[in-house]
């Protein structure tokens, strides 16, 4: 019908036509090829990747972009305790 296309990888509509995926630094392109995601520890802020702010007794959880408290702590707010035990 001509009404329905799609942009090659690594570009994205825009309007009538394809415009390129602007990569911000620490970051690629994501498995779709029309998006962007941050490399592992980083995460998304506005336009760029931010570094993950790791605490101590902490280290970046499963997903790469947060954090997860170490064995035997707590997350509070910020910051892991220890736990009482």
């Amino acid at each position: 019908s001509g009404r329905n296309w799609e942009c090659d990888r690594g570009f994205q509509k825009s309007g009538d036509s394809c415009v390129a995926v602007d990569i911000p630094a620490n970051g690629y392109l994501d498995h779709t090829g029309h998006k962007w995601a941050c490399n592992r520890g980083y995460r998304k802020s506005s336009r760029s990747c931010v570094a993950v702010e790791v605490p101590a007794n902490a280290h970046l959880d499963y997903s790469g972009n947060g954090w997860s408290c170490d064995p035997g702590y707590k997350r509070r707010g910020e910051s892991c305790s220890a736990t009482d035990g």
